[in-house]
């Protein structure tokens, strides 16, 4: 009986990797942070992706991934006092490891395919640094903030939960999607940090 078993479980292990496809993609990504009750700010930058999609039954497949993103914002504030010009700058830059895992369902248009994708992103923060530079009458120094360092309230750590649409073309897809973080990214009951993402990019099927 257990080599029964055994042996459908391979044939079924089998026929879902002769049909599942692996995919890889980039685009644009947007991320929107909402401090406390300040006005969001964005970052802007893009992201790098792989997928295997898995089929569950008919157009209906789970589609796990990894994802790596690029985020980053410059400022930058000028005066000038009795003569004297007085500049600074700062420019954050972060680094994201993700793994999405979607549901997703398709509709066969003929030439094309249409598919909405729904499910939860656990993200990671890499890295996550603010350069500040400050001159003064043609002087200048810059600082650079570890932004997870020590004694840091700023979280790594989140969860997404969002959906998009694409469209399928042979073995192209263009797509996008918007994520909603459900994690307060700061160590404080006090003040909340959440981030909400877009995303617009294309991807190959193989």
């Amino acid at each position: 009986m257990k080599k029964v078993i055994l042996t459908l479980a391979l044939v079924a292990a089998a026929a879902t990797s002769a049909f599942a496809q692996f995919g890889i993609g980039a685009g644009y990504a947007n991320n929107a942070q909402k401090v406390g009750d300040a006005d969001p700010t964005s970052t802007n930058g893009f992201y790098v992706e792989g997928s295997y999609s898995i089929p569950v039954a008919g157009e209906f497949s789970i589609v796990p991934g990894v994802r790596y993103t690029y985020l980053g914002k410059s400022n930058t504030a000028a005066t000038n006092i009795a003569g004297i010009n007085i500049g600074g700058s700062s420019t954050l830059v972060e680094h994201y490891i993700a793994v999405p895992v979607m549901a997703q369902y398709g509709i066969d248009l003929g030439a094309a395919k249409l598919f909405a994708f729904a499910g939860p992103t656990f993200s990671y923060g890499l890295a996550s640094q603010t350069k500040l530079e400050a001159s003064v009458a043609g002087f200048s120094a810059d600082k650079p903030i570890d932004n997870y360092g020590e004694n840091s309230v700023y979280g790594r750590a989140n969860v997404f939960v969002g959906g998009g649409l694409g469209l399928q073309l042979g073995s192209f897809q263009i797509k996008g999607s918007y994520d909603c973080g459900l994690l307060n990214r700061y160590d404080s009951e006090n003040i909340t940090c959440k981030d909400n993402q877009f995303r617009v990019g294309v991807a190959y099927l193989f």
